[in-house]
């Protein structure tokens, strides 16, 4: 699975440009998001680590982020199941999200050269 599907990420945007906008914007987000999420992992409470890591989700999502999305959708089903279960699918995401971010620095210096 592709750490983003560009076709599919620009049809859904409605284009390119807004396409290479919005991953501008989860670059500058995605460092808070995640601190957010660590913190209610930290914290241990299901619920929040629940809505939290669906708010993640969601950003992933409009970019067709396959991989990094469903790291977020595992944590979330892993926020009942306990401390152990939590903290390997947060680290899962970790990877995930880290790859992405250099994925889309990669579009990102890409798109300015062309």
């Amino acid at each position: 699975m592709k750490l983003i599907d560009e076709e599919k990420a620009i049809e859904c945007l409605g284009g390119e440009a807004v396409f290479h906008m919005a991953c501008s914007h989860f670059l500058v987000e995605i460092d808070q998001m995640m601190q957010t999420l660590s913190e209610a992992v930290a914290q241990g409470d299901p619920q929040v680590i629940s809505e939290k890591a669906h708010w993640v989700k969601g950003g992933l999502v409009y970019l067709h982020a396959g991989p990094s999305a469903e790291a977020a959708k595992n944590l979330q089903k892993a926020a009942p199941l306990g401390q152990s279960e939590i903290e390997a699918a947060y680290l899962s995401l970790q990877g995930e999200v880290a790859r992405l971010k250099e994925a889309l620095k990669h579009l990102s210096s890409e798109s300015a050269t062309t």
